[in-house]
């Protein structure tokens, strides 16, 4: 393997970017001349063996990919009261999901950023309708976006449905509240989404899951979003 050469640095201070693309994953040397060579930069132009000849153990971890996954059976629980409404300027006020909101570091820049969420949804929507009327029923119902560094993904949008009803406007009180009842359970949901982004550049990224209830009066204070199982997991290639 050719000698790795010394770091030669233009500026008179410590500048990161330069560092990084002097010495270490970019060099701008020729190849063996930097530490490229020990983080993904074995083949024939700088390595006797040739192609091929260092097994996958022999890599650093990290060399050629990133992965992460985090995951749990614990429950989780948002409430219609959390978020559910909206903003003065009209948009609506969504609340993260603590275990699909997760941030990132990557060393270097990854030509493909993948990322794959997974949960088993719980949740109480409602339709209210007085009257019988197909014309003149509300619906209520629950949302999912998807985040990566602060940018919806439009393809990954989702909905979970009302699944129980109720002969009450969605306005009234008590004594004229009719209960909604129990969700029925054919109506909640398990959901996977896979997503990919390429060209993503090194440094600090987030993957976020938010959600969002439209729910009616006075359902808010009961009305609850429940993750039983939820699974969320990147994978970065160089």
């Amino acid at each position: 393997m050719a000698d790795i050469n010394a770091m030669v640095l233009a500026s008179t201070t410590v500048n990161i970017d330069e560092v990084y693309s002097a010495g270490l994953f970019a060099p701008q040397a020729a190849p063996g001349g930097s530490l490229e060579t020990i983080n993904g930069g074995f083949n024939k132009d700088n390595y006797a063996g040739g192609n091929d000849s260092i097994p996958m153990w022999a890599a650093q971890y990290g060399t050629h990919a990133c992965a992460f996954y985090t995951g749990s059976f614990r429950q989780e629980f948002t409430y219609a009261l959390q978020g559910g409404g909206k903003n003065k300027d009209g948009s609506q006020q969504r609340t993260l999901h603590a275990g699909l909101a997760q941030p990132l570091m990557l060393p270097w820049a990854a030509s493909m950023l993948l990322y794959e969420w997974q949960a088993w949804w719980n949740h109480d929507a409602t339709v209210w309708d007085s009257d019988g009327s197909s014309g003149g029923p509300k619906k209520e119902r629950w949302d999912w976006r998807v985040q990566v560094d602060g940018t919806v993904v439009q393809g990954l949008y989702g909905r979970l449905p009302p699944g129980r009803r109720s002969t009450s406007l969605a306005t009234d009180v008590a004594p004229a509240y009719v209960d909604p009842g129990i969700h029925e359970e054919n109506r909640w949901r398990y959901t996977a989404r896979v997503g990919a982004s390429k060209n993503v550049a090194k440094g600090h990224h987030s993957v976020r899951i938010s959600v969002w209830g439209g729910i009616f009066g006075p359902d808010p204070k009961l009305a609850k979003l429940r993750s039983l199982s939820w699974g969320l997991g990147i994978l970065a290639i160089r």
